[in-house]
């Protein structure tokens, strides 16, 4: 569950844009599936972004893959990615040398 879906129901927040909570939750999805590993305690939020840093970069993946799971974990939501950003991320045209 997205920070900003938990501030919700805890009455701490009041408003939260879905989409963004569904890449929230599909890059945790995807972390844990990676790492074969759930963040530990992710609640509170304070220090969640460095948590899934460790996580992230612990993980065999490209700079580019760590960088989007990172942006998709993000607390805040603006600076996550768009569903479609992380589509042409993770979809990207691969070029013949």
């Amino acid at each position: 569950m997205s920070p900003q879906v938990r501030n919700l129901i805890s009455g701490r927040g009041e408003t939260y844009n879905p989409f963004k909570a569904d890449v929230y939750s599909l890059g945790l999805t995807a972390v844990a599936a990676g790492s074969l590993n759930l963040l530990t305690d992710p609640w509170p939020a304070a220090g969640l972004e460095e948590k899934v840093r460790q996580v992230v970069q612990a993980l065999d993946y490209s700079p580019e893959l760590q960088q989007l799971f990172i942006t998709m974990l993000c607390t805040e939501e603006g600076p996550r990615p768009t569903m479609q950003q992380v589509h042409e991320t993770l979809i990207q045209p691969r070029r013949v040398v």
